[in-house]
């Protein structure tokens, strides 16, 4: 969640062959205007993707509002966001 009223929802995918996992992203902003974008990460280890959502879960547990949506901050994570052009981060 990055600033007053938005989200983002993360949804895991399978691993891909190359060891990679992607990570399917929906941005919310206050208005309720969606983004979707997804971006793949390395996975040198074979990180299940359930490992994944649970340690991310946990990074971010002070953003967790509801069980079934996972609130993250990429740009924490060096990820590229799916922020609106006039996304202003002290108040979506």
């Amino acid at each position: 969640m990055a600033g007053i009223g938005g989200e983002f929802r993360i949804e895991l995918g399978e691993v891909i062959m190359n060891r990679n996992l992607e990570v399917s992203e929906l941005y919310r902003d206050g208005c309720n205007n969606k983004k979707h974008q997804s971006v793949v990460i390395a996975n040198p280890d074979g990180i299940a993707p359930e490992h994944l959502e649970q340690h991310l879960r946990s990074r971010f547990s002070a953003l967790q509002v509801w069980p079934d949506i996972l609130h993250f901050q990429p740009e924490a994570l060096g990820w590229p966001t799916a922020y609106f052009p006039d996304h202003d981060p002290s108040g979506d």
